[in-house]
């Protein structure tokens, strides 16, 4: 596959204490809930470039850009995410890529940390013989969409879906089989969004591995609840 043709889109929220991770307060404090959301972008931005040279930051909020430029190296792509759900979000950040000539787009949130490069890797090479891969998180959610341009895209793709719920997942899917849209299934894995999660993150034989600032975070924090 040529990589030229394949495109990463990070969905990325600025970690300000207070307004990202919330579910994980009053475990942990605004300030270590915004720093590991830093770590996770951070990690993820960094594994996706090893894939991809093509890497395009969809972030919010607006206002700071210059913070995001700040955080993360200027070799990026920035871009304002446009839309009133996560559903717009995803659709208007897929046609932006589409519109630059790539052919193959995976996007990616940044709450899996530790998932392997090779979801990534396999993704593009799945979307050579399928419209749409997919990757389900434990909760119900999904942590990676890969589309394929294709004229059976469909601006209803994203339709009908209960964001951030159970049922995310599986509505999503339905959508792919209204629309006749081939579409794979990665294996199930986890996000950060509880205490438990994150016990479960700490105790990752891969965290060291796939998520090197994530781990090194975490080793400042030995003698704390982290």
């Amino acid at each position: 596959m040529n990589r030229e043709t394949c495109a990463v889109v990070i969905m990325a929220k600025f970690p300000e204490p207070g307004k990202v991770k919330t579910r994980l307060q009053p475990f942990l404090t605004p300030g270590e809930s915004a720093d590991l959301a830093k770590c996770f972008l951070q990690d993820t931005v960094n594994k996706a470039f090893t894939v991809s040279k093509n890497i395009f930051i969809l972030y919010t909020p607006e206002e700071n850009l210059e913070d995001f430029v700040k955080l993360l190296p200027e070799k990026f792509n920035f871009k304002a995410q446009l839309g009133v759900d996560l559903g717009d979000k995803m659709l208007s950040a897929f046609q932006f890529a589409f519109d630059l000539n790539f052919e193959y787009v995976v996007l990616l949130g940044t709450d899996s940390p530790t998932l392997p490069t090779s979801f990534i890797t396999n993704s593009f090479e799945i979307l050579r013989n399928k419209d749409v891969v997919i990757g389900e998180t434990t909760d119900g959610g999904f942590y990676l969409i890969g589309l394929k341009k294709t004229d059976k895209l469909n601006l209803e793709l994203f339709d009908q879906v209960k964001w951030s719920s159970s049922n995310t997942f599986r509505q999503t899917k339905s959508n792919f089989e209204k629309f006749n849209l081939s579409f794979y299934e990665l294996p199930i894995f986890y996000d950060i969004d509880t205490p438990d999660d994150l016990a479960k993150l700490q105790k990752d034989q891969f965290l060291q591995h796939f998520a090197p600032i994530t781990y090194q975070y975490f080793s400042t924090k030995k003698d704390t609840k982290l």
